[in-house]
């Protein structure tokens, strides 16, 4: 009678193995398999974050994913060149240019058919050049514009503008000789504009039925019409540590504005002083209120509030041009003789205030 061998199978790693395991092995195979499914998890989760490289105007569809555009777009005539589908995203342009032919609508172009946070960063952008708006954003909230420029928009149409879209930031941006509007906010509130230069507009920053916005830290210089304008926000935004030069710094239609903060340690957008409050008020003569206002305290705010018309928009804490060093104490100098000039050297520091 021929003797049966007992038929051995193969462990999922390639190891024979009997029927009967010790529970120890059993045990040790388990943990080794369960290890695998988590390596697998997370290979899954970080191929999810895309990364995708583009060079001509695009559709964004893809959600979670870092777009980067390796090569200027220059004379496009795609109406909505980057056209941003998905949410989550980031366009990153590498500081590359995406311009139209003076007739394609939009450069960036987010749009949603109802209001929805769709988390999308735009950074290191340079557009120009198309018919209705460098970036357009409608019903889209929660999302950043940072490190871009806008410029070169001819007609009526707008550097960047945001329509029915909340909570967005727009900061480090530099909006420039557009031939309209250089920020426009429309129905739109809960937006932050900071650190940002608006110049050479037509209006650099006009709120239309737009509440709660800030805007801070900004220049806005040399537009044309207005530095700024609100009409029917209902809701008073918040507008302080700004630069304002220009021939007409506002104009506002029924709306009253908060137009500084609390006096509070913080870097100054213009003159000298440790605090801010609320803003330098200029023009190109120099001749502006901040310029001419009487600082007799000398603590770099004007003593007197700037009222801006007849109702109650005011700046109740406008910055002052005066900035007096402090008074020298004798022995702070020496004065070292030369052939023909003296040279005076500081002694000790000191610090400006």
């Amino acid at each position: 009678m021929k003797k049966i061998n007992k038929k051995k199978h193969s462990s999922p790693f390639g190891r024979p193995m009997s029927m009967k395991m010790p529970l120890h092995f059993h045990t040790k195979y388990a943990a080794a398999a369960i290890a695998l499914c988590i390596l697998l998890l997370m290979t899954v989760t970080i191929a999810s974050a895309e990364d995708i490289y583009i060079c001509n105007c695009s559709s964004l569809d893809t959600d979670g994913a870092t777009y980067y555009l390796t090569q200027d777009i220059i004379d496009s005539h795609t109406s909505e060149c980057m056209n941003i589908l998905a949410n989550n995203v980031t366009l990153d342009c590498q500081h590359h240019t995406i311009d139209g032919d003076d007739s394609a609508s939009y450069g960036i172009f987010i749009h949603r058919s109802a209001g929805e946070t769709t988390n999308i960063t735009i950074k290191n952008c340079v557009l120009s050049d198309w018919s209705s708006a460098n970036i357009f954003l409608f019903n889209s909230n929660g999302n950043e514009i940072e490190n871009t420029t806008s410029t070169s928009c001819q007609g009526t149409s707008i550097g960047v503008k945001l329509q029915y879209s909340d909570s967005n930031t727009i900061t480090n941006t530099t909006v420039i000789d557009n031939q309209y509007y250089g920020i426009y906010l429309v129905n739109s509130d809960f937006n932050i504009i900071t650190n940002s230069t608006v110049n050479s507009n037509k209006v650099g920053i006009y709120l239309w039925s737009s509440g709660l916005n800030i805007i801070n830290n900004s220049r806005i210089e040399s537009n044309s019409e207005w530095g700024f304008c609100s009409a029917g926000s209902g809701n008073a935004n918040k507008i302080y540590n700004n630069l304002f030069n220009n021939s007409v710094n506002y104009k506002i239609y029924y709306d009253v504005e908060n137009w500084n903060t609390t006096k509070q340690a913080g870097n100054r957008i213009y003159s000298g002083g440790t605090e801010i409050g609320g803003n330098y008020w200029t023009d190109a003569s120099g001749a502006g209120y901040s310029d001419t206002c009487i600082d007799a305290d000398n603590d770099t705010f004007c003593d007197d509030p700037y009222i801006l018309d007849t109702g109650a928009n005011i700046d109740y804490l406008p910055l002052s041009g005066e900035y007096i060093l402090p008074d020298l104490i004798p022995g702070d100098i020496e004065v070292i003789p030369m052939a023909w000039l003296q040279v005076i050297r500081w002694k000790r520091p000191f610090c400006m205030v």
